[in-house]
């Protein structure tokens, strides 16, 4: 069983950028957003993930209603059970991701 994971950075970076990091195309996964009381909205996301035997170490994903071209950088979400996903990300991928505090202090 996955433990719960939590939204710790984001990167820029494409799709096509990640297909060759990853070495394999992106998968979809589905997510209900709770919207009001009794009502979910299902929302599509790309994402890849890496996971260990003992430890979830990350997962990277955008919304795909985001996605308009392949070749353009998009800023993706990085999750994970705690905050070190974000430099198990950046050893695996060798992209630099960012805070959340810090994705938001730049888009201020």
């Amino acid at each position: 069983m996955k433990n719960k994971l939590n939204h710790h950075g984001h990167v820029l970076t494409s799709v096509n950028e990640l297909e060759k990091i990853f070495k394999r195309d992106y998968e979809i996964l589905n997510i209900h957003h709770k919207i009001n009381y009794n009502k979910y909205k299902p929302t599509e996301y790309i994402y890849y993930e890496i996971i260990s035997n003992v430890h979830h170490w990350f997962r990277v994903q955008i919304p795909v209603n985001k996605i308009k071209d392949n070749n353009k950088k998009y800023y993706f979400s990085i999750y994970g059970t705690d905050i070190s996903c974000l430099e198990f990300f950046k050893i695996y991928t060798k992209l630099s991701p960012i805070t959340c505090s810090q994705f938001i202090n730049q888009s201020l």
